[in-house]
């Protein structure tokens, strides 16, 4: 990993912090043993470089992506009541993506691949009209305004990512941040041909994205309200 991080340093550029705290010598083991089985990140690099398209299983009925997956909670509950479905999951932060290495390993998991790059390059290298399913379960909402421009739900992104979807399905988002709800949600404004329509309230707590990862929990807590926006393509 650390290789191809010397080598294509743009591919892993991103807004923040890779280690959200010191890695524990397990997660350390956890990448240097299981990442070049399980991880997506030289295929990308080379997918992209070769201006190429990226090839999953056939045997997968589905393809669903969860970008940011943290602790890999939602990932790892959702591929084990889906096991035709194969699940990409792209995290930047070690901490969380060495733990779901480690599960992978652990539980045989074969229908899930990770990935630690800027999730640009991936969305660049998956075939139009491929996703069946888009997550962004409670994003950064970078909430100072000289910062917005980091957040990763912004309309260059969704352009990109919303041709991968296949006809009817959807990007579902997730936030705690009132002003993020509304920044994503001013997006339809400009009308983009694109999108077919795009959905958004409030979650209810007997909604099945209410409370799916820690990082949730800790905002449903403090008695924020969960908002859902599902753009649909």
């Amino acid at each position: 990993m650390l290789d191809l991080k010397t080598r294509y340093p743009d591919f892993y550029r991103f807004y923040g912090r890779r280690v959200a705290k010191k890695l524990s010598q397990q997660s350390i083991q956890s990448i240097e043993k299981y990442f070049n089985n399980d991880s997506l990140d030289e295929e990308v690099i080379n997918c992209f470089n070769d201006k190429k398209s990226i090839d999953f299983d056939k045997k997968f009925k589905k393809v669903i992506l969860e970008v940011g997956f943290g602790n890999g909670e939602f990932l790892l509950e959702q591929s084990n009541q889906n096991k035709e479905t194969m699940f990409i999951g792209c995290e930047v932060y070690l901490n969380g993506f060495s733990k779901v290495l480690n599960k992978i390993y652990e539980n045989k998991i074969n229908n899930i691949k990770v990935c630690s790059i800027n999730f640009v390059y991936l969305i660049q290298v998956l075939k139009d009209s491929y996703i069946d399913k888009v997550y962004f379960l409670n994003p950064d909402p970078w909430p100072k305004v000289r910062h917005n421009k980091r957040r990763v739900i912004n309309i260059d992104n969704l352009n990109l990512l919303v041709p991968k979807l296949k006809k009817n399905c959807s990007i579902i988002i997730t936030t705690d941040s009132p002003d993020y709800y509304e920044y994503i949600i001013s997006m339809s404004e400009n009308k983009n041909p694109i999108w077919n329509k795009i959905e958004y309230g409030e979650l209810a707590n007997s909604d099945l994205l209410y409370g799916v990862s820690a990082y949730q929990r800790k905002a449903i807590n403090k008695n924020n309200k969960i908002y859902k926006v599902e753009i649909f393509k």
